[in-house]
């Protein structure tokens, strides 16, 4: 392939290099550099990728394609943004595998894979040949694909994947002809340009809350970040019941919004929360949907919602909409219930989502105790700790602190900033070993007891340090 055709798209400043010349591979990282490899120079949290561009030349690499101009080397292509660029490399480099494919791309604090589950189950029973890249697996018409290797795949924690597993990935479901795509867009993937190449059929907003702030620092350049997929989506549904989805309406306003409690295109009514699951009608004018699911938790009336108007937008018909919902009975570390226990796993790691999976349980089983079991992620945002220690201490009855993906912190410390939001006389013990801390759990849980495993969810590994150990709850 030539560097003119993998460059189409991408907006060029200046070049020393000839267009016509053939590559043979693309990289990030200069110590993987091949002979007649490109080298995309781009800075990160820890590296700026531009100080190795002089290596990966001397190791054989056609050029260095850079945002810089003062490069140090010959053969220089400097562009606008390296990472937007990265992006259209690999989707010209798989020949633009999604072309004729529908993207469907859900963001939001919380509840994208759920909203992802929901939608892909509904495609199916449409007989829809659909693929699914989310937090907790991918699929490709009811197959699991492995999108690094069976065996990274187990350890791979990336919602939205870098561009070159991204078309990768788009391109095995091209060569199956997939129609659709359902993808989850994290905040990280459209600040840093990953979904620029993409054209994105149908962009979905949940909600926003506090999460991430350790990359985007505050909630304006954390919705500001959300907000990029607006701007890259046909079609857009919003839940209005969110507040920051109040706001972004007011820049979209041809964006479909769905609510509870407002009246706008499509309203939800008559809601039935129950301990099996929910009930609800979605309707529009004269067109209702009767929905049933057997998800737990009132915010599942919203996922289910979304997913449902989706589908509508997809021209799916309202009979294979309530088959679709009706049919996902299960979200792995969603809601999951284990086997005939009173103990459920769930992925809930903000505030928010803590505070509302506490409150169902509060609701549907007012003559139970609650028993939460909890961490806080190390070298992520600090600033949710405290309120996930108050959150847990105002509405369990039993509190456990713990261990959650530590990374290169202290746990001792986490679990102190954890401790500062415990009020008083709260009933709460320590146990920093997250294996052990369950074990202690489940001995101490008893019949009239629920216990709570929240915040890894999905998750079949522990990062302690640098490394990645399995370890599945």
């Amino acid at each position: 392939m030539r560097l003119k055709e993998v460059l189409s798209g991408v907006k060029i400043i200046k070049s020393t290099v000839d267009m016509e010349i053939e590559f043979s591979g693309i990289s990030i990282n200069s110590k993987s550099i091949d002979k007649n490899d490109i080298f995309i120079a781009m800075k990160g949290i820890n590296y700026d990728g531009n100080d190795f561009s002089l290596e990966a030349i001397e190791r054989g690499a056609v050029c260095v394609i850079s945002e810089k101009e003062d490069v140090n080397v010959d053969s220089l292509i400097v562009v606008e943004n390296a990472r937007q660029t990265l992006a259209y490399v690999w989707k010209n480099y798989y020949s633009d595998p999604a072309k004729n494919m529908k993207i469907i791309a859900i963001t939001g604090t919380n509840g994208k894979t759920s909203t992802a589950m929901f939608l892909y189950s509904i495609l199916r029973c449409a007989k829809k040949s659909t693929g699914l890249i989310s937090t907790i697996k991918c699929l490709i018409n009811d197959s699991e694909y492995s999108m690094l290797g069976v065996e990274h795949d187990r350890m791979y924690s990336m919602t939205t994947p870098d561009p070159e597993i991204l078309y990768k990935t788009l391109n095995s479901m091209k060569s199956v002809n997939v129609e659709y795509v359902i993808m989850e867009a994290s905040s990280h993937a459209l600040e840093l340009r990953k979904l620029d190449a993409l054209k994105i059929e149908i962009g979905v907003f949940t909600n926003l809350s506090q999460d991430h702030f350790d990359f985007h620092e505050n909630y304006e350049k954390y919705f500001n970040s959300k907000k990029k997929l607006f701007e890259l989506a046909s079609n857009k549904i919003i839940n209005l019941d969110d507040e920051y989805g109040r706001k972004l309406i007011l820049e979209h306003k041809d964006s479909i919004g769905i609510s509870t409690k407002e009246k706008t295109d499509y309203l939800i009514e008559k809601i039935k929360i129950s301990s099996t699951g929910c009930k609800f009608f979605i309707k529009k004018g004269n067109n209702i949907i009767k929905i049933k699911s057997s998800m737990l938790g009132d915010f599942n009336v919203i996922n289910a919602a979304l997913a449902s108007v989706c589908a509508k937008m997809l021209s799916v018909s309202n009979s294979k909409i309530k088959k679709g919902i009706k049919s996902c009975k299960k979200i792995p570390g969603r809601m999951e219930k284990i086997d005939k226990t009173n103990i459920y796993i769930d992925f809930a790691h903000t505030p928010k989502a803590m505070e509302k999976v506490l409150l169902f349980f509060k609701k549907q089983f007012p003559k139970k105790r609650i028993m939460v079991l909890f961490g806080c992620g190390g070298n992520r945002d600090f600033l949710k700790r405290k309120e996930m220690g108050k959150i847990a201490s105002q509405y369990a009855d039993y509190v456990i602190i713990t261990s959650d993906n530590s990374r290169m912190e202290n746990p001792m410390v986490i679990i102190e900033n954890i401790k500062e939001g415990i009020l008083k006389n709260t009933n709460y013990c320590i146990i920093p070993d997250r294996k052990e801390a369950i074990k202690y759990a489940i001995k101490k849980l008893k019949k009239n007891e629920i216990l709570l495993l929240l915040g890894k969810g999905h998750e079949n590994y522990e990062i302690v340090g640098d490394i990645k150990k399995d370890f599945n709850e």
